[in-house]
């Protein structure tokens, strides 16, 4: 899972000193905290995408089958509506749509008013995905919300994340 790949674990005192020495340039508790924060994030996403994973569906093709399914058109949405409504390049959109159409979960068809768009909707297996997963990944938000105190609590948080996230500006890459 995504947990083995990020720095976020138990990593030990020693090593968080040695990090922070080394190579943030943070004081020790405030790395900590960082360290703290990502784990409790990468907790977060586990357990919300956990039915996804085991689907073998990825965030990103629920997001796609999502929007398609709560969209006004019938005849389905265009590779640039999905792109706007999910704030993504439209590039992502189509490998998107891409590996979902090859797993049969949505199709493409020409728009009849205008030959040069492709419209993206889903199919009856993606219909179904949606009823047996929205459920789940429903019942693990509002368990998670409820730990933390219920919905007042984690609509302050949530905000608060949100506002923080775009307030800040991301690393520069040292590659």
């Amino acid at each position: 899972m995504i947990r083995d790949f990020l720095p976020f674990g138990d990593i030990g005192p020693e090593l968080l000193e040695r990090v922070a020495n080394e190579r943030s340039g943070l004081p020790v508790d405030e790395l900590a905290a960082v360290f703290a924060l990502g784990k409790a994030a990468v907790g977060m996403f586990e357990l919300i995408a956990e039915p996804l994973v085991e689907a073998g569906l990825s965030p990103a093709r629920w997001r796609l089958l999502m929007s398609l399914r709560y969209q006004s058109d019938p005849a389905g949405a265009s590779i640039s509506e999905i792109a706007g409504h999910l704030e993504i390049k439209e590039p992502t959109v189509t490998a998107t749509v891409d590996r979902a159409s090859r797993d049969g979960l949505v199709e493409r068809t020409k728009d009849p008013n205008d030959r040069r768009v492709t419209r993206v909707a889903l199919t009856p297996a993606g219909e179904a995905m949606i009823e047996t997963l929205f459920p789940q990944v429903l019942r693990r938000l509002l368990a998670f919300s409820q730990a933390l105190g219920g919905p007042p609590s984690i609509h302050d948080m949530a905000d608060q994340l949100n506002e923080s996230v775009e307030a800040a500006e991301p690393p520069e890459r040292t590659e």
